[in-house]
């Protein structure tokens, strides 16, 4: 019987490790998308990225999902996750500053380009080249998470 109770001792010690208030907030990340935006003093800015909860990820999710025609069924159709829209819509969601939603910052880059910018994602390809976007692609998955965990746990040994 003492066994058990030192077990469980033990065991609810282990499980408070994952108790809310011993937890890390999870906090916003600093990342300089590109070196063409400058401060006052001529320093590349800092955008901010906060990572996504999974009922956001899960919003996300559900609207990249297209209804497509079974060839050869008519009538049937089955679903097709579009990948590509997922990391579009993954990266501008995370990105919290500059506000991509903002319509004076989506007016300014349209007169530059020369077409109407209405979402998020249009501003950003608007504002980045192709690298600067794949660069910041990557690292607002890595914010919300998709990295691989033992890489870490690995350099952590070492």
């Amino acid at each position: 019987m003492g066994y058990l109770k030192e077990r469980e001792l033990r065991t609810m010690t282990d499980l408070e490790l994952f108790f809310a208030e011993n937890t890390e907030d999870i906090a916003e990340v600093e990342y300089v998308a590109s070196a063409r935006f400058k401060d006052k003093k001529g320093k590349p800015l800092h955008w901010k990225l906060k990572a996504l909860t999974p009922a956001q990820n899960d919003e996300l999710k559900k609207k990249c999902l297209k209804r497509v025609p079974v060839f050869g069924n008519k009538g049937q159709y089955r679903e097709e996750f579009d990948q590509m829209q997922y990391v579009m819509l993954l990266t501008a969601n995370t990105v919290s500053f500059p506000d991509l939603n903002n319509v004076s910052l989506q007016q300014s880059w349209s007169k530059k380009v020369g077409y109407d910018i209405m979402t998020p994602t249009d501003l950003l390809n608007a504002m980045l080249t192709a690298g600067e976007y794949d660069l910041l692609t990557a690292k607002c998955q890595e914010v919300s998470g998709y990295e691989d965990i033992n890489e870490d746990a690995d350099t952590a040994k070492n």
